[in-house]
């Protein structure tokens, strides 16, 4: 009588790895970015370096199939969100979840996701930046006016009068019309 065997002779289990998630997932909002951290999951520490990790947030009343979704390779097991992501007065939630990187000699699936982290980002706290820029606008149109003013006026007073030239007797081309005996500067 012939036995089959109790599994797939082309099954190798160094591709079909399916991880375990990571643990200890936390976050930490502050100024204008919002840090993540977690813990891989011991096993793995000795066998890679760096994993596959995939960050999914979303504001809490979104639902899960609509939530941003951010893939890393890395040996870091944190991401730094940069807080302009955010609407600012909103409670945010996130996990996270491993698989081996795609390097060839290993093969695996996602891990389930972590348990979840959650934060609130302060109302007017994207507000910052925004305020920075209003006032680069602010102090630089006047800026430009008062120079593009300076000029007009410059251009006025050298048509009126004539340009008095820095070195008697020297005249710039193109700018003043050259008399007999005159030098003309060309730069």
């Amino acid at each position: 009588k012939v036995v089959s065997a109790a599994w797939d002779a082309t099954y190798d289990p160094m591709r079909n790895i399916k991880c375990d998630p990571p643990y200890d997932f936390w976050s930490n909002m502050s100024g204008s970015k919002c840090l993540v951290g977690w813990k891989m999951p011991k096993a793995y520490v000795l066998i890679w370096e760096a994993m596959q990790w995939q960050l999914q947030l979303r504001a809490t009343h979104v639902p899960w199939e609509k939530a941003e979704i951010k893939t890393v390779v890395t040996t870091e097991t944190w991401m730094e969100i940069d807080g302009s992501e955010f609407t600012p007065g909103t409670s945010y939630v996130a996990r996270v979840r491993c698989k081996t990187p795609d390097d060839g000699a290993y093969i695996s699936h996602w891990s389930e996701w972590s348990n979840t982290t959650e934060w609130r980002v302060p109302p007017g706290a994207s507000q910052r930046k925004e305020s920075l820029v209003l006032l680069a606008v602010l102090v630089s149109v006047p800026l430009c006016l008062g120079a593009l003013l300076l000029l007009l006026l410059l251009s006025s007073f050298h048509s009126r009068y004539g340009a008095a030239s820095a070195c008697p007797g020297t005249l710039l081309r193109g700018v003043d019309p050259p008399l007999p005996g005159q030098t003309v500067l060309v730069f």
